[in-house]
């Protein structure tokens, strides 16, 4: 892969952790509380399993896909889309 284009690519996870900490850090406390005691927060685990266990189309064409560029491209998902290989790298960098 392209220098330039791997370094253009790597910015896509910080963008994903992004949103992902601009989403939380607006929800108020009582509704992170709510989120995680209610229904939905119990049972995430079962809703991620049936997400696999009735996939369809796009689900599996979007894993296939994974699957192709990761054979491709050694760590594809981790080195160019995964937030939490994003705060990890981040930590990493500002530790002297």
């Amino acid at each position: 892969m392209p220098r330039w284009l791997d370094g253009e690519l790597r910015g896509l996870k910080y963008l994903l952790l992004g949103f992902f900490v601009f989403v939380i850090a607006w929800m108020p406390a009582e509704a992170l509380r709510d989120f995680m005691a209610g229904p939905y927060g119990m049972i995430a685990d079962v809703k991620m399993l049936n997400l696999f266990r009735t996939i369809g189309v796009v689900g599996i064409a979007v894993l296939l896909w994974l699957v192709l560029l990761s054979a491709l491209i050694q760590n594809f998902w981790c080195r160019y889309l995964c937030p939490y290989g994003a705060l990890m790298g981040w930590r990493r960098s500002s530790v002297p």
